[in-house]
């Protein structure tokens, strides 16, 4: 899947159409990591958090916003894999 900046990525979350786009043939765990990276780019837009991660350009708010989606959907993981049988190491 190709991002809007032409970056190559595993999901999307579509701000005007309140979408989530995820490539396919991810494993299980990726797959899970990633719903939930991209459900935390929502969360953050709705309650208006880019305000509050703003840095000095619009790269430093994509890095804050990345690490923090990336934070949440790696504890999520780690809290959800033991119930859902996932393997955060399967390729």
């Amino acid at each position: 899947m190709t991002a809007p900046d032409g970056d190559d990525c595993w999901g999307l979350y579509i701000p005007p159409k309140r979408t989530i786009a995820l490539a396919g043939g991810m494993p299980p765990a990726l797959r899970w990591h990633t719903l939930i990276h991209e459900w935390a780019h929502a969360w953050i837009i709705d309650a208006g958090l880019p305000n509050l991660l703003h840095g000095a350009d619009d790269a430093e708010l994509t890095r804050n916003v990345e690490v923090v989606c990336d934070t949440l959907a790696t504890a999520m993981i780690r809290a959800m894999s033991k119930h859902l049988k996932l393997d955060p190491k399967e390729k």
